[in-house]
């Protein structure tokens, strides 16, 4: 649909997911939490932005604090 997200986590906790997406929503665009049955974990991923541009600023932003994030299209 055009949207794009920055994947900063994968946590095996779905508590822990959604305290860090109630955290990214306080400061970014928003935030989701969804279970990856192929990894056995909670993706937790900020956004979702736009542009492609506007995605890696942010990704490019998070780094200090998520270092090893990535873009991701959805």
């Amino acid at each position: 649909n055009g949207s794009f997200y920055i994947q900063i986590a994968a946590l095996s906790s779905q508590a822990s997911a959604q305290d860090l997406v109630r955290r990214l929503q306080n400061r970014n665009p928003g935030g989701r939490a969804f279970y990856a049955p192929s990894l056995g974990r909670w993706r937790v991923q900020a956004g979702p932005l736009k542009s492609p541009h506007r995605a890696e600023d942010l990704s490019d932003e998070l780094n200090r604090q998520y270092p090893g994030n990535f873009v991701v299209a959805d």
